[in-house]
């Protein structure tokens, strides 16, 4: 199609109206499905984040999960970096033990928080509900950080849900079927010394660990397993769940499990599960286990 511009006289051509019918349809049918995925991620948005957290006192009546407590806590955990050996690290140590024994303290069914290695090495906690059984149920997160980051996604957001796990069961009247044993492990992440470390304290026990044969990834979790003290419990752990995080924003995910009825009730309890069999080729390709 042309037309004639009447100030110059110059007859131009329209480059819109010479769009072929194929053309047409291709462009209207990406407009289409370029709608239909931003609706789609705005309605998901809207449904994820409906639900309103409870705060304390609405989860302590309910036994439920605290969302607004959880976040009170992550903003202790993760005030500051708090590598393993560093001063903040143990204050994130004391801060979950007086947590769990203040739950110990007031709870209505029987609980023991137990600590060890505890001489500033590699302090690490734990809380033991004993069950019907001695068959034991244990979940895992690390409590430290790395020297360049606060550890609030990594791994600060778990260790905050463990806690509101160990409120919720030492409220509970009800003893479970199964022991649960939750590990607030420290020294999962690879510890090098920073440039800029000046404290000769804090630089020798870098370099004894860095002579020691446990260093490297997850070292909190391997001593947990060599620990003598520890035996017991360790060998009457029959399932396992690790609770970890990186990076920022995201919906929660499934990253990797060989155990399908695992699986299948993680489908079943998750408002949006989501899981993908990427995650174990994306850890085996970085290199590293954590603490699975």
């Amino acid at each position: 199609m042309s037309t004639f511009d009447l100030e110059s006289g110059l007859t131009t051509t329209n480059p819109v109206a010479e769009i072929t019918l194929a053309e047409r349809i291709r462009l209207s049918a990406s407009l289409v499905s370029v709608t239909i995925v931003a609706l789609c991620v705005i309605c998901f948005r809207s449904v994820s984040y409906s639900t309103v957290p409870l705060d304390f006192q609405q989860a302590l009546n309910s036994s439920d999960f605290s969302g607004f407590d959880a976040y009170v806590q992550l903003q202790t955990v993760a005030s500051s970096p708090h590598p393993v050996y560093s001063p903040e690290n143990l204050n994130v140590y004391k801060f979950i033990t007086n947590i769990l024994n203040e739950y110990k303290n007031s709870s209505t069914t029987e609980m023991h928080v137990l600590e060890f290695d505890s001489t500033l090495t590699f302090p690490q906690a734990m809380a033991y509900f004993p069950g019907v059984t001695k068959s034991t149920l244990l979940v895992s997160a690390h409590f430290d950080s790395v020297s360049t980051s606060v550890g609030a996604t990594d791994d600060g957001a778990s260790v905050v849900c463990m806690l509101q796990i160990a409120r919720i069961l030492a409220q509970s009247s009800l003893k479970p079927r199964n022991s649960i044993l939750l590990l607030f492990n420290n020294g999962e992440e690879f510890h090098k010394l920073p440039n800029n470390t000046t404290d000769q304290g804090t630089a020798s026990k870098y370099n004894e660990i860095q002579n020691n044969e446990l260093y490297g990834w997850a070292q909190g979790s391997q001593k947990f397993l060599s620990s003598p003290n520890l035996k017991n419990h360790v060998e009457n752990i029959k399932v396992f769940i690790n609770l970890e995080g990186g990076g920022a924003g995201g919906k929660p995910m499934l990253l990797r499990t060989n155990n399908n009825r695992l699986s299948s009730l993680f489908a079943t309890v998750a408002p949006y599960p989501h899981m993908n069999s990427f995650g174990q080729n994306f850890m085996s390709l970085i290199g590293t286990a954590t603490d699975y």
